[in-house]
């Protein structure tokens, strides 16, 4: 079995066709079509099947694919590693839209001060449905991302299945965020679940994968728009008297919009608790290399609240 084999199975799982995986891989159809072939004639089992809606793959070949995944995300890190050999040290730090780039800013400019021929790279991708989405990128090292208790499970298990380590960054809470008019900036107490009926909450992702969806609706919540982004969030919520929005308490004090008094943030819920986790993963020690131990000693340094899930 050949490595370019395994890459036009990954392409066909990924566009679900295989004129389309041969349009982005610049190759024919047939010889997408003969990999496959080869594959399955080698393992004895048929990894995809053709339905009248594209490309379906097995449960077999689910299997498959993520062991793909895996081994190609190795075959990259060894590029990588080779390459950084030769030149400059190359690390690239990923954040779901919903982690504030802005804390981890301060740490790059040391870094490039105290360790020039190491380059750290900050990389956004967007939350989708609850899920950790640069999880899914062959070359993804180090991580970014709030999570809350009920999604800890399967983060977990993600690390463990890749080989990699979960530490807690902070331990924070979410809290509302309103437009300095809103009424609830009037409250001469702190907010209680009550407060919020009948209004639209704006979230980041899917409301039913949310774990505080279901508290939410008992006093009839309306979920707004999805917001991919912090800053499309924020300024949602300065233009538009009546909106709310549930985010990391934290995060308060590093938004322009919220500096310059367009939002105030509440306390917490008083009859309500909705906690999360800014999380890092990262690859366990065995599978790190030179520049990632020294990259992984100064965050630690860096981050004094470092706490390592177990």
């Amino acid at each position: 079995m050949q490595i370019e084999q395994l890459r036009y199975f990954q392409k066909v799982a990924e566009c679900g066709s295989m004129n389309k995986a041969a349009k982005e891989l610049f190759c024919t159809q047939p010889a997408i079509s003969a990999a496959i072939k080869a594959i399955e004639k080698e393992l004895g089992m048929p990894i995809m099947e053709r339905t009248a809606n594209g490309i379906e793959i097995t449960p077999f070949g689910k299997i498959v694919l993520q062991d793909t995944n895996l081994i190609l995300g190795y075959v990259e890190r060894w590029k990588d590693i080779s390459v950084n050999q030769q030149q400059n040290q190359s690390i690239t730090l990923s954040l779901t839209g919903t982690s504030p780039p802005y804390t981890f800013v301060d740490f790059i400019m040391m870094m490039r001060r105290t360790h020039p021929t190491i380059n750290i790279k900050l990389e956004f991708s967007p939350s989708h449905r609850g899920h950790i989405s640069f999880a899914r990128d062959q070359d993804f090292r180090f991580g970014i991302s709030y999570r809350v208790p009920a999604h800890m499970r399967d983060t977990k298990r993600f690390a463990k299945e890749h080989g990699m380590r979960i530490a807690i960054l902070d331990r924070d809470e979410f809290c509302i965020f309103c437009n300095s008019e809103d009424e609830l900036t009037k409250l001469n107490r702190d907010p209680v679940l009550e407060d919020l009926r009948n209004r639209e909450v704006l979230l980041y992702q899917d409301p039913k994968m949310f774990p505080y969806f279901e508290t939410l609706k008992k006093v009839n919540c309306k979920i707004g728009p999805q917001m991919w982004w912090e800053e499309t969030m924020m300024l949602a919520i300065a233009s538009r008297p009546d909106s709310i929005a549930l985010r990391p308490r934290h995060m308060a004090g590093k938004s322009a919009f919220i500096r310059n008094g367009q939002i105030s943030v509440l306390p917490p819920i008083t009859d309500f608790s909705m906690p999360v986790y800014l999380l890092f993963i990262y690859p366990s020690q065995d599978r790190l290399s030179p520049a990632e131990e020294l990259f992984m000693e100064e965050f630690r340094k860096f981050v004094p609240s470092f706490e390592v899930v177990d």
